[in-house]
């Protein structure tokens, strides 16, 4: 019989982070890195009419809507608070945040996600060595935290 791991809660508030730009009208805080190298799990945020580009995803990714309403123009469908999304790799779409409010929703991420420009092609690759370098190098508190993979 395998030894069973209990639950953990991580000494990680996500409260004591600032926003890290994503972009014009767009930021994100990490909350996990995943101990395999590829899988992480992030806030995102976005201020009405801003989009998240064209991209697709290699791996799964799973997202709960925590605020707001967005759009996933491709298939038409809209989340709302409470919504539970998931996006079979494979899966490419484009979200846009709706209304007068930010969407902020919480995503877990299970490979790359590849950024598309116009001809389809792959103009930026985004990993968990993107995200936690992104995050080291952005987050202004980050000197007194250290990335954790678990």
């Amino acid at each position: 019989m395998n030894a069973r791991t209990p639950p953990q809660i991580l000494d990680f508030d996500t409260t004591s982070l600032d926003w890290i730009a994503l972009g014009p009208g767009a930021w994100y805080k990490p909350v996990r890195f995943a101990a395999d190298g590829e899988a992480w799990v992030s806030l995102v945020r976005l201020a009405p009419g801003t989009a998240v580009p064209r991209h697709r995803h290699v791996g799964a990714v799973q997202g709960f809507n925590l605020q707001g309403r967005g759009r996933f123009i491709e298939d038409d469908l809209v989340t709302t608070p409470g919504t539970y999304t998931l996006e079979p790799a494979g899966t490419i779409d484009t979200l846009v945040a709706e209304g007068d409010e930010d969407l902020i929703m919480l995503f877990t991420v299970d490979g790359p996600v590849e950024y598309l420009d116009a001809d389809e092609q792959i103009a930026r690759r985004e990993t968990q060595e993107t995200k936690i370098s992104s995050f080291e190098q952005s987050a202004s508190n980050a000197t007194e935290l250290k990335v954790v993979r678990v």
